[in-house]
């Protein structure tokens, strides 16, 4: 009604469709009575047109439309929907097995298995606009439980950037799969969106993508994911650069989440500070967490101290261009200053490697914030570049420590 014919619905106190609609006409309102019994006649051959389909189509089993997507073209160098079909299906067994959520796998496969058949129907290919939606009702019809079968209408959300996700974990990561293998397929093309132009809406897929990991809160390795879903492309290997391509995924997914995080109220710089830990293990709720924290860290009055001190340390690292390794010998060090911060580092790796491992960030950042004094006091008496070459490596290879613990925790030189 409202796509095809432009008429409005009406709906009662409760929601439900009411047997009323509304048509809009152009010019002045002569022959009314005509015009509406029209309306009727054109609304009424739809309705049933979509009847007849629709019980055309349950008279067919499942099986027979999803066989059917073989002969349907998804992409000349990446085969039939039925193609995508077998790939969706093990990549949503791949993300059931690494998801970091308990999920119903066998459901999850089940729905996998029919995401695209009712591109086969009759009723999509006369309301095309129903893909996805009436698969529902065809899973239904054939059997499939509540859960596979809701998965299989909802295998499209979110349609837009602030639509439903699909409302069932299994759901979700049916619908995660049918996005990596899109994206996967075309950056591996060199199909990317450019300006304003997106002809397959890869930026609405990469918003899902984000969205689905964030809220369902999957603790997924996309940069494994996308891996995985490139290895699963019908293309020679030597056709693309799989680790260059994967780089782009990975960034074109995180300017999406990017988007997400800033709509949420987080600064611009203190997203900048988390986004190394997505491009290398792509978990997008560790990134969240990480990013909370450290907004709330921000008030602390001797945040900024502790910042300016950490971009201190990489300068000087950056400007002594030396190989480090940032392990430095106890016995070397010459200044009270120096042993201290020496002593405070090292009790802070200590316990700050089961904070990490908590994934408890706010007790991470606190550990650092306990060395503000003795790292203070190390810049006030210490000078890191020594004429012995020992003592100077050895003072570097310090403050190297000192700043690989604050990496594995957000990287503060992206603050301003």
């Amino acid at each position: 009604m409202k796509k095809q014919l432009k008429f409005f619905t009406v709906s009662g106190p409760r929601g439900g469709l009411e047997p009323h609609f509304v048509g809009i006409r152009d010019g002045v309102s002569k022959g009314q009575r005509n015009v509406e019994s029209g309306f009727k006649n054109v609304l009424e051959a739809r309705f049933r047109d979509a009847v007849f389909f629709y019980s055309r189509d349950l008279a067919v089993p499942l099986d027979e439309f999803a066989a059917k997507t073989k002969a349907i073209s998804f992409q000349e160098k990446l085969g039939s929907m039925g193609d995508k079909g077998e790939r969706v299906k093990k990549l949503a067994a791949w993300l059931c097995d690494n998801c970091g959520s308990p999920v119903n796998k066998e459901e999850a496969l089940k729905a996998a298995g029919y995401v695209y058949a009712d591109l086969a129907s009759n009723l999509v290919r006369e309301f095309t606009e129903l893909q996805g939606a009436v698969g529902y009702y065809y899973a239904k019809n054939a059997g499939l439980g509540e859960t596979a079968s809701r998965a299989v209408g909802e295998f499209y959300w979110p349609l837009s950037a602030k639509s439903p996700l699909p409302s069932s974990p299994e759901g979700a990561l049916v619908s995660l799969a049918g996005k990596l293998d899109t994206l996967a397929a075309d950056f591996a093309l060199e199909i990317i969106p450019t300006g304003s132009e997106d002809p397959h809406a890869l930026r609405r897929q990469a918003q899902g993508i984000a969205r689905i990991a964030l809220e369902k809160g999957f603790r997924l390795n996309f940069a494994a994911a996308f891996e995985r879903a490139l290895e699963l492309l019908p293309l020679p290997p030597a056709s693309f650069d799989a680790a260059s391509v994967k780089e782009k995924l990975l960034d074109f997914t995180w300017q999406r989440a990017q988007g997400i995080f800033e709509e949420e109220g987080f600064k611009f710089d203190e997203v900048k500070a988390v986004r190394k830990f997505f491009m290398k293990a792509g978990d997008l709720p560790d990134c969240g967490a990480r990013l909370k924290d450290l907004h709330a860290l921000r008030s602390n009055p001797d945040f900024a101290a502790i910042a300016m001190a950490f971009k201190r340390a990489k300068n000087i690292l950056k400007q002594a261009k030396t190989a480090l390794t940032g392990v430095s010998e106890e016995g070397l060090f010459e200044i009270e200053e120096e042993k201290n911060l020496y002593r405070d580092t090292a009790g802070v790796a200590a316990r700050l490697k089961g904070h990490l491992a908590n994934r408890d960030y706010s007790k991470s950042f606190e550990e650092l914030l306990s060395v503000k004094a003795s790292l203070d006091s190390f810049f006030d008496k210490v000078m890191v570049m020594a004429e012995d070459p020992k003592v100077r490596d050895n003072r570097l290879n310090l403050v190297k420590s000192l700043v690989l613990l604050f990496e594995d925790v957000a990287d503060l030189s992206q603050l301003q």
